[in-house]
């Protein structure tokens, strides 16, 4: 705890002697006066433990009328944040500060303006710079705000808190392929929060690249749903609740997807898929009547024949929980 006090006690008594004389109904509400508010602003931070971990929040009051000092308490969770800093505004001027105490999810400050005139409007009273300690979220409280006008009483304020997110944003890498085809490009990938902030969902597509061909940035760390969304395969889907918690960078372990879906939306291989892929027997792209796709190339070589047929006989009655049952990403 820091607490400060003028060198003498006299000085002191005398000041708050004065404020409680001036007016015999001190530290009452002023009667039909506009109602002032005390906000944190941003209202909403965000500090990334991996990049630059800082950030800068600010005590605004608007509306205030007639000023001569203040007391405010700030409150927080010193698990996830600390409070690295903060200054004053210039709302009054010049300044004579009272009290401070700056404790770990504890910040506490009083002062008052010497002399005329109060202060009426809006600005900043304070300015606050925390660092992120651990992930998570933690609120940023007004406990309590008190502002006078130089006869003492009260001015009626309402108080509008804030919030920090802490987190750390990192890179997520992915190695996807499909069954019965070189290429492993355009696999749609997906990660869907789950736990702690509500970011995301964060996309990517793969590339045409051997081993790691998914890369996803600038992903906040959590946990997280991974889902696929191929045609004509089985997919990932969410009720698989196949998810990873980040800590920072993390790499899944490598996956392929199974074809054969050639009504791809049910993920299961059965009887539909086996119609699909004889109905469209023969055809290539040039063949389709606009709005068609030709879901039957279930194998992604542009015509559909007898490889598209071994690829759903040979996956007949498999689903997608069946297939990545044991695929831990």
């Amino acid at each position: 705890m820091k607490l400060l006090r003028v060198s003498s006690k006299i000085v002191l008594c005398l000041i708050l002697l004065i404020c409680l004389l001036a007016q015999g109904s001190a530290r009452q509400p002023v009667a039909a006066q506009t109602i002032a508010t005390a906000s944190i602003l941003p209202a909403v931070g965000y500090l990334n433990l991996i990049g630059n971990n800082s950030i800068t929040l600010q005590v605004y009051l608007a509306n205030v009328v007639d000023m001569q000092a203040f007391d405010v308490t700030i409150t927080y969770d010193s698990s996830k944040v600390t409070l690295t800093s903060w200054q004053r505004g210039t709302l009054l001027e010049p300044f004579f500060q009272m009290y401070l105490r700056n404790d770990p999810g504890y910040f506490r400050y009083a002062g008052t303006k010497y002399g005329q005139p109060s202060f009426s409007g809006s600005g900043v009273l304070l300015t606050l710079t925390f660092q992120g300690v651990a992930p998570g979220i933690t609120p940023v409280t007004l406990a309590d705000v008190q502002l006078a006008t130089p006869t003492g009483s009260l001015i009626p304020v309402q108080r509008q808190n804030g919030e920090l997110e802490v987190g750390a944003s990192c890179s997520v890498y992915g190695s996807f392929g499909l069954e019965g085809r070189l290429n492993r490009d355009g696999i749609p990938v997906t990660l869907a929060e789950v736990e702690v902030f509500g970011s995301g969902p964060y996309t990517g597509v793969t590339i045409d690249r051997l081993g790691v061909n998914l890369t996803l940035n600038n992903v906040m760390a959590d946990t997280y749903t991974v889902t696929t969304a191929q045609p004509r395969c089985l997919n990932v889907t969410a009720d698989l609740n196949k998810t990873i918690t980040m800590t920072g960078d993390y790499t899944m372990q490598p996956l392929t997807l199974r074809c054969g879906n050639a009504l791809w939306s049910d993920n299961i291989i059965d009887v539909y898929d086996v119609g699909i892929v004889g109905g469209q027997w023969g055809m290539s792209p040039g063949d389709l009547k606009p709005g068609e796709t030709l879901n039957g190339d279930v194998n992604f070589d542009n015509i559909v024949n007898i490889r598209d047929l071994a690829l759903v006989a040979g996956n007949y009655g498999l689903s997608s929980e069946d297939v990545y049952v044991n695929w831990t990403p």
